[in-house]
C-alpha cells in the first residue's frame, strides 16, 4: 500500500486506534527500507573486489625476464642481452621475448627440446678486481613474466610493488643458489557500468611471478672473481588465475531490496491483514489506455457500480416490505464498505460509472 492512499481513504469499520497503528506501521517499514536501500548504496560505490580463484594444469612456464643490478661493474655467463647504467647501478638483462614461445619445464612432464629448458644456469663475476667480495648487500636480482601488458597503467601501483619486491633478492657470495618461479594471472576488473549493474565485466590481465629461493651450497671451489653461480627454474607446471568478482552490483542489490520489500509486506499483513486487492495497474489508470479500459467495462458490466442500491424513492415494493428493505439496504451498504475497504479498490469501477452516467447525459 502507498503511504498517502492511507490518508486519502479512510476507513469507516475501522477503530481510530487500529488506523492510527497502520501508519505507523507502514513509516517505520518505509524507513527500515529506505536505510537498507541507502547502505546498499553505499556498498556498491565502496564495493572492493573479492578474488575467485582457478587453475590450469599442465602449463609451462614462458621464460621470465631477469634483471641484475649492483654498484659495481659484472658480467655474467649466460645469454647476456644488454647493459646499462641507472643512477648508483650497473644493470644486465637476461630476456626472450614472450612471443618467442621459450618456455621453462619440468623434467618429468615435457620432453626436454629446442624451445624448452629445464633450468637456466648464471655465473656472475665482477669486473674490479677492487671489489670487496666479502660485501654482498650491493648487488640484486630481480624477476619479471615476459608477457607485455598494454594498460598496465592503470592496474594499482602498490599491486605492482609488491609483486616486485616479492621477486628481488640480494645475492650473497660464494654461494650455489636455486631459484623456483610459478606463474599466476590476475584479472582485474575495470570499473565501467557493466561491472556496476552486475554484468560480465571487461577486465585487465596481468601475469605475474612468485618465486622462492633456496641456498645450496658455498662455492669454495670456484675461482676469485666468480662470487656466485645462481639456477632458474621451474616450481610446479600449474598456473593460478586470480579473477576479480565484484560482490555488490546493482542487480544483486535490487534483488535484496526487493526481499527486504517483501519482507516488509509480510510483516504488515501478518499484523493487520491482507489490504484491497487492486487488479488495476498504472497502464490502465493513466494516459491513453485509461480510456480504453473504461470502456471495456462499461461494454462488458451492464450494471456499474457492481453492488447497486435500491432507489427507495421508487414504489417498487408494498408497504409492507419496508423493513426489509430497509435492512437488505442496510446489508448491500455494509457489504459494498467491507468490499471497498478489505476485498478490491473500486475507484476505477467508480470512474467509469460516472463517465458513463456522463455520457448518456449528453
Amino acid at each position: 500500500m502507498i503511504l498517502g492512499e492511507i490518508y486519502q481513504r479512510y476507513r469507516k469499520t475501522e477503530p481510530l486506534t487500529i488506523h492510527i497503528m497502520r501508519i505507523i506501521t507502514m513509516i517505520f517499514c518505509l524507513i527500515c527500507i529506505l536505510i537498507f536501500t541507502i547502505s546498499m548504496i553505499y556498498y556498491i560505490i565502496n564495493d572492493e573486489p573479492v578474488i575467485n580463484y582457478s587453475y590450469i594444469y599442465k602449463e609451462d612456464l614462458p621464460v621470465p625476464n631477469i634483471r641484475f643490478f649492483s654498484e659495481n661493474m659484472f658480467v655474467m655467463s649466460c645469454d647476456f642481452i644488454s647493459s646499462e647504467k641507472d643512477g648508483p647501478y650497473y644493470n644486465g638483462y637476461f630476456s626472450i621475448p614472450f612471443e618467442n614461445n621459450y618456455k621453462l619445464v619440468l623434467s618429468d612432464n615435457t620432453k626436454h627440446g629446442k624451445r624448452d629448458e629445464q633450468s637456466i644456469s648464471f655465473q656472475l663475476q665482477y669486473l674490479d678486481v677492487n671489489v670487496d667480495r666479502n660485501t654482498s648487500s650491493s648487488f640484486f636480482i630481480q624477476f619479471s613474466d615476459s608477457e607485455i601488458v598494454d594498460s598496465e597503467m592503470n592496474i594499482s601501483p602498490i599491486f605492482l610493488q609488491s609483486i616486485a619486491q616479492a621477486n628481488t633478492y640480494t645475492i650473497l657470495t660464494f654461494q650455489s643458489i636455486d631459484i623456483y618461479l610459478r606463474r599466476r594471472i590476475r584479472k582485474f576488473i575495470i570499473p565501467n557500468w557493466k561491472a556496476t549493474m552486475g554484468f560480465q565485466p571487461d577486465y585487465i590481465i596481468k601475469p605475474y611471478l612468485t618465486s622462492r629461493k633456496e641456498v645450496t651450497q658455498q662455492l669454495t671451489e670456484f675461482r676469485d672473481d666468480i662470487f656466485t653461480a645462481i639456477f632458474v627454474s621451474l616450481d610446479f607446471d600449474t598456473t593460478t588465475v586470480e579473477t576479480e568478482q565484484r560482490s555488490h552490483t546493482i542487480l544483486s542489490s535490487l534483488g535484496l531490496i526487493g526481499g527486504a520489500w517483501s519482507l516488509a509486506v509480510c510483516v504488515y499483513k501478518l499484523l493487520f491483514g491482507d489490504d484491497a486487492i487492486r487488479p488495476f495497474g498504472l497502464i490502465q489508470k493513466y494516459g491513453y489506455f485509461n480510456q480504453r479500459t473504461q470502456k471495456k467495462l462499461s461494454k462488458f458490466l451492464s450494471t456499474l457500480p457492481l453492488v447497486q442500491i435500491l432507489d427507495s424513492s421508487k414504489n417498487i415494493v408494498d408497504d409492507d416490505d419496508e423493513s426489509r428493505v430497509d435492512q437488505l439496504e442496510k446489508q448491500i451498504n455494509d457489504l459494498e464498505l467491507f468490499l471497498r475497504d478489505y476485498v478490491v479498490d473500486a475507484q476505477q469501477l467508480d470512474k467509469a460509472h460516472i463517465n458513463n452516467e456522463r455520457d448518456k447525459n449528453k
